[in-house]
């Protein structure tokens, strides 16, 4: 199978972070969402795997030589070509295995893939949905006795005896459905319709106990951080960061001592530049970030370019 990361995305809603990385290195406990996203796949035993980029690209392309396994990068641009236009970009690429699976860069997911992609193969579909249970009014509609997709949900209307589910920006193809994408399709939503509508098979897999978090806004970014903290989300934190569980802060190993008092509960600190009598709690410091003396941080991603409030 081979594995394709949808990273050429802007990420306006993490401004001013995203105008200086592209939202793929936005760090995640001090990793950057591309690199979960890559272990994401090889760790399900997937080592062929492509991604797309456009904003900052040359930022992606350095981190991508440090990968363990080589990423194949198709850089758009002009301007940002979408799902569907990624899909039509890097076709000759994604045909060349009979399944491929498409993943989210801002995407963090403990969903078990190597078991969805088995169910996916048994299914025979051409396409397949990983969803979890709807936390509102969901974004799919699918059969519950089948799991037939039946669409998107529209102001939370549903068809009669259809359940709604949260797609979680993963799904799993094989190739035929590359014959429905078209050079002008740039949403997905129209290649999943032309697939059900012909009969190629459109399923929603549900997933009831996994992780999942869309990492689009600093709330959403800092949460993650938290429920590592909490135990409900398990990630490869690497080895230079130590996390002391029982007060719910991280930092790095090299932080002095003095600095590490500083540190209240729910901090995630990736910063060795931490100065005397500042006070941070619920709150997380990227990798480079200065905390001035005596500051009262809370509720606040600190960036190297300035801050982004949680709320």
């Amino acid at each position: 199978m081979t594995g394709f990361i949808l990273a050429a995305g802007l990420g306006t809603r993490l401004k001013p972070l995203t105008d200086h990385i592209p939202k793929a290195l936005v760090p995640v406990c001090g990793v950057p969402l591309l690199g979960h996203a890559h272990r994401f796949l090889s760790g399900s035993g997937i080592h062929k795997i492509g991604a797309n980029t456009h904003h900052l690209a040359p930022l992606v392309h350095a981190l991508c030589e440090s990968l363990e396994f080589p990423v194949e990068l198709f850089h758009e641009t002009g301007r940002i070509r979408g799902t569907g236009g990624a899909l039509h970009f890097a076709r000759d690429y994604l045909s060349q295995d009979s399944l491929f699976c498409i993943v989210n860069v801002d995407i963090i997911s403990t969903a078990d893939l190597q078991r969805l992609a088995d169910a996916f193969d048994s299914s025979g579909c051409a396409c397949g949905l990983v969803a979890a249970a709807a936390l509102g009014k969901g974004t799919l509609a699918y059969d519950p006795s089948s799991g037939d997709y039946l669409g998107t949900v529209s102001n939370g209307a549903l068809p009669q005896g259809a359940e709604s589910a949260d797609f979680i920006g993963i799904s799993l193809y094989r190739r035929e459905i590359l014959d429905l994408v078209t050079a002008d399709d740039f949403s997905v939503l129209p290649i999943w319709d032309r697939a059900r509508d012909r009969g190629a098979g459109v399923k929603v897999f549900v997933q009831e106990s996994m992780y999942w978090s869309d990492i689009g806004t600093p709330r959403s970014l800092a949460q993650v951080h938290f429920d590592v903290f909490d135990g409900a989300c398990e990630l490869d934190i690497g080895n230079t960061t130590y996390v002391d569980w029982q007060n719910k802060r991280a930092y790095p190993s090299a932080l002095q001592a003095g600095a590490r008092d500083a540190l209240g509960p729910y901090t995630w600190c990736n910063s060795l530049d931490i100065e005397t009598g500042a006070r941070l709690h619920h709150a997380v410091v990227l990798e480079g970030a200065r905390v001035g003396r005596d500051a009262e941080v809370s509720n606040t991603i600190v960036t190297p370019w300035g801050d982004l409030h949680i709320g």
